[in-house]
């Protein structure tokens, strides 16, 4: 189960965000990436709006969003017991994104998984970068437009997030948008 919140709830409220946006490939909760207008996709059909994947050239562009799913009610699913049930959408469905480049300094709270490195080897301090597949990695000095600059480690979460039989991750992280 993959989690990416903003610490303050708020965020979901005042934040400027797209819902009409269509997505080019099946995204998760948390998922970086870029938008892109007058996107044509593979079908030859033309979207306003289109969410991608990064690709290398973006990595320290400034042009990075996130895909959220908390406040959208109409993906939030639960399980018989009461347990959220991993976030995803599609290829094709609208998603609900966020523009990182305008939100510098906000603190979000994430899920082990969505970092590529052993959970082991992250330490406070160490600056996340966004990655061609959604995820991020642990990089110093990489001249990223948008970075995550990890504040602390072992945070809790509450257990109402994780679906029932769901792999736990292995810890998670409070971490502050950096954007260059």
């Amino acid at each position: 189960m993959r989690i990416f919140k903003p610490k303050d709830y708020n965020f979901y409220v005042n934040a400027t965000n797209t819902g009409r946006t269509v997505t080019m490939k099946d995204v998760y909760e948390g998922f970086i990436g870029k938008i892109e207008y007058n996107h044509t996709d593979s079908n030859g059909v033309t979207h306003d709006e289109a969410f991608l994947p990064l690709v290398s050239a973006d990595l320290t562009s400034k042009n990075v969003h996130v895909a959220l799913f908390e406040k959208t009610e109409d993906t939030v699913e639960y399980n018989r017991k009461g347990f959220r049930v991993d976030n995803y959408k599609s290829e094709g469905e609208h998603v609900r994104v966020y523009d990182l480049s305008k939100h510098d300094g906000l603190l979000f709270e994430i899920t082990s998984n969505l970092v590529k490195d052993v959970y082991a080897s992250i330490n406070v301090g160490d600056e996340l970068v966004p990655t061609t597949d959604g995820s991020m990695i642990l990089e110093v000095g990489s001249g990223s437009g948008v970075s995550f600059e990890v504040i602390q480690k072992d945070i809790y979460f509450n257990i109402h997030y994780l679906q029932e039989g769901a792999v736990v991750p292995d810890g998670a992280l409070l971490v502050k948008l950096v954007v260059a």
